[in-house]
């Protein structure tokens, strides 16, 4: 999934130029006591500072104009591998230069159709041999492999997969199982033809979909006792069949708690893709609910034993309460 800046040779040196001069004027200000500079010189300092700063930002940006992207067309022939160069163009961040440029050749993908993936699939051969893929196993394979279209995060491929189960022609596509009991022979939390959340987990599947269909079947054949008539009673205390036909009476489901609640702990780190599976697998199925009020609260508590710099503790809190933080605060114990 990598992709490469790299900078355009003949703008480098201007770049490391800018930021001598940003490391200079870094270097008085922070030596302005021992410099002895009076309020007039420490100003200049911190104006010729500021102004270098954004001299390098600019120069970063006018720089690293070359994007490097493997590709390779077919996972069978070491001869269609190569790089893609791309020539960035613009004044926005690098991520958002790069990110827009490989969305527009098809070189990242934010949207990937339930057809697509049913295509490389295909392409890679996974249903010819197996009744069904693991999905881990399958997010390794776009992570790890160049020949894999190169997805913005896991969420793009539980997006697709939801699509595909949900749409009338997933005997086209695939199904979706939450596990598969291998004692039973058979998949728990199927998926085909409906509506649902998926997970990617050590556990969850994408089962081709004549696989699927026989389950349903079978199922289907077993549970099937007949329709049960639906009765009432007439004037003369006798029975008689409502409407002259007969009515499938819906099994009641079963109501169980009226509140709940949770707690997690998560990875700094990882904390965004971490975010997306909490609301995708249990936030989602809650607030769906009629009349289901769910709040959400976030709560951060960080250890520093080395203490913090004035510089991101003023950047911590102005950034808390620009986020609209009820509470957020530092503690020297």
């Amino acid at each position: 999934m990598l992709v490469f800046l790299l900078p355009d040779e003949t703008r480098l040196n201007e770049l490391e130029d800018a930021i001598r001069q940003y490391l200079a004027w870094k270097s008085i200000n922070e030596e302005r006591l021992p410099l002895n500079l009076d309020q007039f010189q420490i100003g200049q300092a911190e104006s010729k500072l500021k102004s270098a700063d954004e001299t390098v930002d600019s120069r970063i940006v006018e720089t690293y104009v070359w994007l490097m992207a493997p590709y390779q067309t077919d996972p069978t022939d070491q001869a269609t591998y190569g790089i893609e160069e791309y020539r960035l163009q613009g004044n926005d961040a690098l991520p958002v230069l790069c990110s827009r440029r490989l969305v527009a050749t098809e070189g990242l993908f934010i949207v990937y159709g339930a057809t697509r993936l049913r295509m490389d699939l295909d392409k890679l051969r996974l249903f010819d041999q197996a009744q069904h893929v693991a999905l881990k196993q399958l997010w390794e394979y776009f992570t790890r492999y160049v020949y894999m279209p190169r997805l913005r995060d896991e969420r793009v491929l539980m997006a697709a997969i939801q699509e595909g189960v949900r749409q009338t022609t997933w005997q086209e596509l695939f199904a979706y199982a939450a596990a598969q009991d291998p004692v039973k022979e058979r998949y728990s939390g199927l998926m085909a033809g409906e509506a649902g959340s998926v997970l990617i987990d050590s556990h969850s599947l994408l089962l081709r979909p004549d696989v699927a269909l026989q389950q349903i079947e079978a199922e289907r054949t077993s549970a099937d006792p007949g329709p049960t008539v639906a009765h009432r009673t007439d004037g003369n205390g006798g029975h008689s069949d409502m409407g002259g036909g007969s009515v499938i009476q819906p099994e009641p489901q079963v109501k169980v708690g009226k509140r709940f609640f949770a707690a997690v702990t998560l990875s700094p780190m990882v904390m965004g893709s971490d975010a997306a599976k909490i609301a995708d697998a249990i936030v989602q199925h809650l607030a769906s609910l009629p009349n289901a009020s769910v709040r959400l609260t976030l709560e951060i508590q960080a250890d520093l034993p080395e203490g913090v710099t004035e510089q991101i503790r003023r950047i911590v809190l102005e950034n808390a309460h620009t986020l609209k933080f009820n509470h957020a605060e530092f503690e020297d114990s």
